[in-house]
């Protein structure tokens, strides 16, 4: 996942009209990398595992 979004990222930034677009892209896959952190280390799917 982290290395798809750094190529996507890389791709926009270089080769596309609109080269700050990358940036959102960056700042979305941190957010999701986040929010998995948060859900494994908050153990919030053991509820529903159990």
């Amino acid at each position: 996942m982290v290395l798809d979004y750094m190529v996507r990222a890389f791709f926009e930034w270089k080769y596309t009209q609109y080269p700050k677009q990358s940036i959102l892209t960056l700042s979305e896959m941190f957010l999701i990398l986040i929010a998995i952190i948060i859900v494994f280390e908050f153990k919030l799917l053991d509820p529903l595992l159990s």
